[in-house]
């Protein structure tokens, strides 16, 4: 019992304080504008420490874990991710339009988060080996899990998540070692599935509707105020009118007199946007850049590749729904549904985060030698 103690202190003692620190600042100012924009609505702050609190403990039991026992279970990840989707399919409840919850005693848990984590799990393990990134075979494979996956989720449909897996799927396989020869062709079809998507009527008719209204943002066009263009307009205005410092802390005119919607969850940035101004919004972009730098470095100093690929894959993550969500509230991208990691109200996306944080602990935590076959 004394040996474990010894073993944990030692461990607690090598803690990436900087990753974590910037982390837990993220996670309070986003309990603190829950609480701004949840004003007069009870009971999101108190859920919402319910789940970070679920959520750290699972995060601090994954750090302490050797994140290489998890390569034998890289496959039960995935067929683990598809039996949900499929599930969710099946007796899932609609929410804004896309059927991808399950409501378990008045909590509801959004499938999808945690297929993200799922997904850079399986990635990982079949990147693992260098080999698997330089035959046509594998490399068909590879699109083939990354195909599947995707097609439940846009099924559901859930674009804004089913978007965070494209750079996460170029990331892994850039710092897998993947050749240009193929990497150069998926990249040009990929930035040409959405436009052929889209001019082929594949999207449903909500997701056209709210690709219309982008482009009629970007194009000075009429917007439609009864849908999107409503959730567009008032969120422009709102980070508009906080200008260089804001309004101030719960004074935000727009966030507070309810004319935003969803401002506790997808749109959260635009209320600090406007209650902390654009100062306010340095901080967070500031915060999300350390983040990544952090997950960066993590992966920088591990030579086995299992880890670094985790590493990438979370810091990939984290910042690809910060440019959608971002961009969204800003009207540089169409509207989603993405919430912003750490700050949004949700407890599938901050236990998700936090299991994420985890991950590239434990790769910090357990940098010794590179796996091999002999310990699958």
């Amino acid at each position: 019992m004394q040996l474990a103690f010894d073993q944990y202190r030692q461990k607690a003692s090598q803690l990436p304080f900087g990753l974590l620190g910037t982390a837990g600042a993220l996670v309070a100012i986003g309990l603190a504008f829950i609480a701004s924009a949840s004003a007069g609505e009870g009971g999101f702050v108190s859920r919402q420490t319910i789940f970070l609190a679920a959520g750290a403990f699972l995060m601090l039991l994954i750090a302490f874990t050797d994140y290489r026992k998890l390569v034998p279970f890289y496959w039960v990840a995935y067929l683990g991710g598809i039996a949900l989707l499929v599930a969710c399919m099946l007796f899932g409840k609609t929410v804004n339009g896309a059927k991808s919850w399950f409501m378990i005693g008045g909590f509801g848990i959004q499938v999808s988060e945690f297929c993200k984590l799922a997904y850079i799990i399986t990635l990982a393990g079949f990147l693992r080996y260098r080999r698997n990134t330089e035959s046509l075979i594998h490399m068909g494979a590879i699109l083939g899990l990354t195909a599947v996956m995707l097609g439940f989720i846009l099924l559901q449909p859930d674009f804004g998540t089913a978007m965070t897996f494209i750079p996460v799927f170029f990331a892994l396989m850039w710092c897998s070692g993947a050749r240009a020869k193929f990497l150069i062709p998926m990249i040009l079809a990929g930035a040409m599935l959405m436009p052929a998507a889209y001019l082929t009527g594949l999207f449903r008719p909500h997701q056209m509707a709210r690709i219309n209204t982008y482009l009629a943002s970007l194009t000075g066009g009429p917007l439609d105020q009864a849908g999107d263009g409503y959730h567009i307009t008032m969120s422009m205005n709102a980070i508009g009118s906080g200008g260089f410092f804001g309004k101030g802390y719960s004074d935000g005119s727009i966030g507070q007199l309810d004319y935003l919607p969803e401002r506790h969850t997808d749109f959260i940035f635009s209320v600090i946007a406007e209650e902390l101004g654009f100062m306010g919004s340095l901080l967070i972009t500031a915060l999300y850049l350390t983040f990544l730098v952090f997950c960066l470095m993590v992966a920088g100093r591990t030579k086995e590749p299992f880890g670094r690929a985790l590493a990438v894959g979370v810091a990939t993550m984290f910042f690809a729904q910060f440019v959608i969500n971002v961009g969204m509230t800003c009207g540089a991208m169409p509207v989603t549904g993405i919430p912003l990691p750490f700050i949004s109200y949700g407890g599938s996306s901050l236990i998700t985060s936090l299991l994420a944080l985890g991950m590239v602990v434990s790769v910090h935590l357990h940098p010794s030698h590179v796996l091999g076959r002999e310990l699958e």
